[in-house]
């Protein structure tokens, strides 16, 4: 919770949080004149900040979930993973939402040619269907925890280890996941066919996709992010006509399962876009 962005949803517990250091995240989006200074900007505070030894820096590659889907480039991703290693830190990286095709690669990392240290997976792992979670890592820190002494095990996470269910869904998942790659490779092209339909009107800004994940921005009432109710009103209206979405504030956002059909799809956009052009 420490390592996250501090908001609404831990304000509360700020004063048991222990203090991180945190580098601008250049959002970007179609038709973005300024990303390479906002990128530029990133880059010198991040290399500012590791001039002090550091651990390790985290991230979730390519998309923050929900902080608002917001999307940056596979070359600033390797920039950073790059000054990084330089520095001699780890780069963890958060693919929960980001892994298993979501962002048009089976995993944000490869799409943006990196290898980080640790990788966390999860809700793709079982297609959703169950809770399950994994982290990976590079072998030297594997090692790291082999030893003869018990001060050197890692005596957390492990109750539900290797539960039974969890690894028969997430099995069933990959398989069908290896099985049809294209599902994903080629999903950001689908989207891209309705969102042009959407990116002249004048409520709605910063239209961005990533893989399987689309989102924008809609330039109604006087509050940015959740506090924005409009995403809420957008909510049951879409309920109504048997589209279930689910907005973080004013970002509308459709991150569909790999199973949508093209069809599907194109009815999703539809029910956005009459709910739009009556609000």
């Amino acid at each position: 919770m420490a390592l996250g962005e501090r908001n609404i949803f831990n304000e509360n517990f700020d004063n048991l949080m222990f203090p991180v250091r945190r580098v601008p995240w250049p959002s970007t989006w179609m038709n973005d004149e300024e990303v390479e200074n906002k990128e530029n900007k990133a880059i010198q505070k991040l290399e500012t900040l590791l001039k002090t030894p550091t651990v390790a820096v985290i991230l979730e590659p390519l998309v923050q979930g929900a902080g608002g889907m917001n999307m940056v480039r596979p070359q600033f991703i390797k920039k950073v993973s790059e000054i990084i290693k330089n520095n001699n830190s780890l780069l963890i990286a958060d693919e929960v939402l980001t892994g298993f095709g979501r962002c048009g690669a089976l995993f944000a990392f490869q799409k943006a040619k990196i290898i980080p240290d640790l990788i966390s997976i999860s809700k793709g792992l079982t297609g959703g269907f169950l809770p399950m979670g994994i982290t990976l890592c590079k072998e030297k820190i594997f090692q790291s925890f082999i030893d003869d002494s018990p001060r050197k095990t890692f005596w957390h996470g492990h109750s539900f280890t290797a539960n039974p269910l969890g690894c028969a869904a997430a099995n069933a998942s990959l398989d069908l996941l290896e099985k049809e790659p294209k599902k994903y490779l080629s999903f950001e092209e689908k989207h891209l066919s309705h969102l042009i339909k959407f990116k002249n009107l004048s409520y709605i800004k910063k239209v961005r996709v990533s893989g399987t994940i689309a989102a924008f921005d809609l330039d109604i009432g006087n509050k940015k992010g959740y506090f924005n109710n409009i995403g809420k009103e957008i909510k049951s209206l879409a309920m109504e006509q048997g589209l279930f979405i689910r907005p973080l504030g004013n970002v509308i956002y459709l991150l569909p399962p790999l199973c949508i059909t093209d069809d599907q799809l194109g009815k999703s956009y539809w029910i956005i876009r009459q709910i739009l052009d009556n609000l």
